[in-house]
């Protein structure tokens, strides 16, 4: 074994945390990416069904009008 055997060793393992470090913040960086992506498509369906209740309701509620009406000729 050579004298500068330990210290290529410790010089590999040393980059090869700086890697792995690196590789979870990447990771973690598109994993936040995706949960805002989603938390805005939820949000988005959201008031779209949100939207699509209030027309129902107001549907139903001319109908009931004019039902009503109807029946009073």
């Amino acid at each position: 074994m050579s004298d500068n055997q330990p210290n290529q060793v410790h010089s590999f393992a040393k980059q090869f945390l700086i890697f792995l470090v690196v590789l979870n913040l990447g990771v973690l960086f598109a994993m936040g990416t995706i949960y805002l992506k989603v938390d805005k498509q939820r949000l988005a369906l959201e008031e779209r069904e949100t939207k699509m209740i209030r027309d129902s309701i107001i549907y139903r509620d001319s109908l009931r009008r004019d039902t009503n009406f109807l029946k009073t000729l």
